[in-house]
C-alpha cells in the first residue's frame, strides 16, 4: 500500500525547488499588520538593502533622533545578585533582565515573497507610518540635487498591511482614510488609485479600485478623481496573500516614488544648468572683446596724437636719409665714367 501511495503522488519538477529562496534562520516573512518601506531593485538585493538602511537611518536620526538601546535603561544590579544565596533565583533574574533588554531594530529587512522586491519593516516612535519619512527623503534629494543611492529603484512607504481579501482591504482603507479623506477639516481633493499585484490571482483589480473609489466618494467632501495631477494617491501593492497600502502626496512630482528616476532628473537638471551657464559666459565675453578691439583701434588713431606725430617725423627723417644716400650713390657711380672718358681721350690723342 505504501509503495502504491508513493507512486500515486505527483513528482515536482526541478524548477519548483530551484526558484524558491532558502529562508535564513530567524528571518521574518511579510505578514499582515506590518508597516515599512517597499524597495525594488535590479538583481542586487544585498547592496540595495545596505543603501536603504543607510538612507533611512540618516533621515530618521534627523526627524526622530538617534536610535538608543534599552540596555542602559535596565542596568544589572550586581550587588543584589551577590546578596542572593540561591543560584537559581540569580539566574532567573539575569534571564528576565536579558529579555527586557531585547528591542526591535528601527529598520529590519523582511522577505517579501517576490523577486527583486524587499520589504523593510519599520519600528518608528509612537507607531508612526513611514510616509513622512520617505517624502522628506525624496524632497530633500530634489532640492539639494544630491544622489544618495545607486541600486534602489522604487522607495514606496507602506502605512498598513492586511490579508489580500476584499473585506480586509476595506477595513484597512477605512482606517487609513481617517487621517486624509475623512477628517473634519478635509478639503475637496483630487485623488487616483495605483494598483499592482505580484504572485496573486485571487483579487480582482477592477473590483478593488471601484470599492476604494466609492469609499472615498462616500465621505461627501467633494473629492474627485484625477489621473493626471492628483493631490493624493492611494497605492495598493499585493504580494502573494498580503495587501500593502498607503496614501501618499506628490506622487507624480516625485516620479511615482521611483528614486532612480529622481536621480536621473537631478542629473539632467545639473547638466542643463551647466550648459546655460556656459552660454551666459560666452555672451558676456563676446561684447567685451568687440568693445576692446574698437577701443584699441580708436586709441591708436585718435587718442594718441603724440604717437602719430612721432611716426610722421620718423617717416620724414627716413625720407631725407634715403635722398642723401641716393645722391651719394649717384655721385659715386658717375666718377668712374669721367675717369674712363678722360683715359679714352688721352689714348685717342696718342694714336693721332
Amino acid at each position: 500500500m505504501a509503495d502504491n501511495e508513493i507512486s500515486g503522488k505527483r513528482k515536482r519538477s526541478k524548477a519548483f525547488y530551484v526558484g524558491q529562496k532558502r529562508r535564513k534562520k530567524g528571518q521574518e516573512l511579510l505578514a499582515p499588520g506590518m508597516k515599512g518601506v517597499l524597495v525594488t531593485c535590479n538583481q542586487r538585493e544585498k547592496l540595495c538593502v545596505r543603501e536603504a538602511y543607510n538612507l533611512l537611518n540618516e533621515y530618521a536620526d534627523q526627524l526622530y533622533g538617534p536610535e538608543h538601546n534599552r540596555q542602559g535603561d535596565h542596568p544589572n544590579n550586581s550587588s543584589d545578585d551577590d546578596d542572593d544565596d540561591d543560584v537559581e533565583n540569580a539566574l532567573a533574574k539575569e534571564v528576565e533582565e536579558l529579555k527586557g533588554t531585547v528591542q526591535e531594530k528601527r529598520f529590519q529587512a523582511v522577505l517579501s515573497g517576490a523577486n527583486n522586491v524587499i520589504f523593510i519593516k519599520t519600528n518608528l516612535p509612537d507607531s508612526k507610518d513611514p510616509t513622512d519619512l520617505v517624502h522628506t527623503i525624496l524632497m530633500d534629494m530634489l532640492k539639494t540635487g544630491c544622489k544618495k543611492t545607486r541600486h534602489c529603484q522604487r522607495f514606496l512607504p507602506i502605512a498598513g498591511s492586511c490579508h489580500a481579501t476584499n473585506e480586509d482591504i476595506k477595513k484597512l482603507s477605512s482606517e487609513l482614510f481617517k487621517s486624509t479623506f475623512f477628517t473634519e477639516d478635509a478639503k475637496p481633493s483630487k485623488f487616483c488609485i495605483i494598483y499592482r499585484s505580484r504572485n496573486n490571482s485571487n483579487v480582482d483589480r477592477d473590483e478593488t479600485i471601484a470599492m476604494l473609489a466609492g469609499l472615498v466618494m462616500s465621505a461627501g467632501k467633494g473629492h474627485k478623481v484625477d489621473l493626471n495631477n492628483p493631490d493624493l494617491a492611494i497605492c495598493v501593492e499585493i504580494i502573494k496573500n498580503v495587501c500593502c497600502m498607503s496614501v501618499v502626496k506628490d506622487f507624480f512630482k516625485l516620479r511615482k516614488y521611483n528614486i532612480h528616476e529622481v536621480n536621473e532628473q537631478i542629473h539632467k537638471s545639473q547638466k542643463n544648468s551647466k550648459i546655460e551657464d556656459g552660454k551666459v559666459n560666452n555672451e558676456a565675453t563676446e561684447p567685451e572683446d568687440r568693445t576692446a578691439s574698437k577701443d584699441d583701434t580708436h586709441s591708436t588713431t585718435v587718442d594718441n596724437p603724440a604717437c602719430t606725430r612721432d611716426n610722421t617725423e620718423s617717416q620724414e627723417n627716413s625720407g631725407e636719409l634715403l635722398n642723401q644716400n641716393s645722391s651719394h650713390v649717384s655721385s659715386v657711380t658717375k666718377e668712374p665714367k669721367d675717369e674712363g672718358e678722360s683715359q679714352n681721350c688721352q689714348d685717342n690723342n696718342l694714336v693721332k
